[in-house]
């Protein structure tokens, strides 16, 4: 028998009673640091609160899923900070394994010891798990996952041995999330009857801005308002370039975190020379087409898209975002 590489697994102990931690993602304030949750935040903190009180050990496992930019993520690693719990994540389009994730049996010292993978070793030990995209996980990923949530067990196969079976801590919770693109993609049903799926939608423009206010406030160490006109226009912006990549124009969907890099750079622009020009504008706007080059097939098409989109909202805002005539294609 294979002794476990590491110390310190606890093995079955009581589960805890996180719900007095999870209080403060379902109340105001909303705003934890640099992270503004929004109203469906909190309902959907409210919904895990509620499986994670269930006496079901399949109940701490949860699906978030919505378009990018939604704050899947940035709720789960909330969670993980209100419960003072690890947190991990992992992106399942990038090709992982299943060994990555659960770990092999590995010889030290002429000994054979199992080495567990960072999802197995958070989940052995009590944290909050994230798989994220986990709609683009191949066949041997979702089996090894399907068996932490459904049996609560992690397998480690090892060539010519047996399996070894390593219990999910009775703490660990499982967050799953996925964009279910145009075509409306899910996971598979044995996956989906283990978790309780909770959509996140798109946020409005309100949320928009509080959000770019908040990453811009905390990348540049001061307080910016999310009334600020370029706060204000670059939420504009993120709902006209949603309607761009709706009707296919441009070929990635851009959000608040793509956004907010747009909007230091003008904000940095603003504060250092005290006025933004036309130049200011266009290097904003480059930054925005290498977000969007994703399909070199209608490169030139994109960029005429997005950058007529971008000038008619700042011509639009005139004088008071700098401008000091007004933008055209020409520009960029």
């Amino acid at each position: 028998m294979a002794a476990i590489l590491g110390e310190g697994l606890p093995g079955n102990r009581p589960r805890q009673d996180y719900s007095p931690a999870m209080q403060s993602l379902i109340k105001p304030p909303a705003a934890r640091g640099k992270y503004v949750l929004t109203k469906a935040h909190q309902l959907a903190a409210m919904l895990i609160n509620e499986r994670l009180n269930q006496a079901d050990p399949g109940s701490r496992a949860t699906g978030l899923y919505g378009p990018p930019g939604t704050g899947k993520n940035e709720l789960a690693e909330q969670m993980a900070i209100a419960m003072e719990m690890p947190y991990y994540s992992v992106d399942c389009s990038n090709s992982v394994s299943s060994e990555a994730l659960t770990g092999g049996e590995v010889l030290v010292g002429g000994e054979t010891k199992t080495a567990l993978g960072p999802v197995a070793q958070v989940a052995a030990s009590g944290g909050v798990v994230c798989i994220n995209e986990v709609v683009s996980a191949d066949p041997s990923v979702m089996t090894a996952l399907h068996d932490m949530v459904a049996e609560r067990r992690i397998t480690v196969n090892a060539p010519g041995s047996e399996a070894r079976y390593i219990p999910v801590h009775p703490d660990t919770v499982f967050v799953f999330t996925w964009n279910p693109g145009k075509n409306g993609e899910m996971p598979g049903d044995a996956l989906l009857s283990r978790i309780r799926p909770i959509e996140l939608p798109p946020p409005n423009k309100a949320d928009m801005q509080k959000q770019l206010a908040s990453t811009v406030s905390s990348a540049r160490g001061y307080s910016v308002a999310d009334s600020d006109p370029l706060i204000a226009a670059s939420a504009e912006l993120q709902v006209r370039l949603g309607q761009l990549y709706k009707k296919n124009a441009i070929a990635r969907e851009v959000t608040s975190r793509h956004l907010a890099g747009v909007a230091n750079w003008l904000m940095h622009r603003r504060v250092l020379r005290g006025k933004l020009d036309n130049q200011d504008h266009a290097i904003a706007l480059k930054q925005l087409a290498a977000l969007c080059d994703q399909s070199p097939g209608i490169l030139e098409d994109q960029k005429r898209d997005l950058a007529t989109t971008y000038y008619n909202l700042f011509n639009e805002q005139g004088t008071k975002l700098g401008l000091t005539k007004q933008l055209g294609p020409d520009e960029f």
